[in-house]
C-alpha cells in the first residue's frame, strides 16, 4: 500500500506537504502512512480516496482490475454523502474522525 500511496501522489504532482494540509493532519502523520508505520483505517483510507479521486482498492492496491458494482445507496446514506461533500477539507476530516470515534465505541 506504501507504494501505491506515493504513486498515487506524485502522480498528480503533489507534495507530502501539500496532501497533509489540504487533509488537516500533521506531515508526519501522512509520511508515516506513505510509508506503511500507521495503519490506516477505513474511513482514513476513504478521506484518502475521496481527496487523490481514486478508488480504496486503487490505495491498497489490490489489482483485481476488476470493475465492481456499487449496491445503490438509501435515501440516508445520500443525504450523508451530499453533506460530507458540501463541507470544505477541515470539516470534513472532523467528520470522519467522529464517524470513527462512533466505530470504536461499538455502541452503534
Amino acid at each position: 500500500m506504501k507504494t501505491n500511496l506515493k504513486r498515487i501522489r506524485e502522480s498528480q504532482g503533489k507534495l507530502q506537504e501539500d496532501v497533509a494540509k489540504d487533509l488537516g493532519i500533521s506531515l508526519s502523520a501522512y509520511r508515516s502512512w506513505e510509508q506503511g508505520t500507521r495503519d490506516l483505517n477505513g474511513a482514513k483510507l476513504c478521506k484518502l480516496a475521496d481527496y487523490f479521486d481514486v478508488s480504496v482498492d486503487t490505495i491498497i492496491g489490490t489489482g483485481f482490475g476488476v470493475d465492481v458494482q456499487e449496491p445503490s445507496l438509501t435515501e440516508a446514506e445520500e443525504a450523508l454523502l451530499a453533506a460530507f461533500r458540501s463541507l470544505n477539507e477541515q470539516g470534513k476530516g472532523r467528520l470522519l474522525e467522529y464517524a470513527d470515534d462512533l466505530m470504536q465505541s461499538r455502541k452503534y
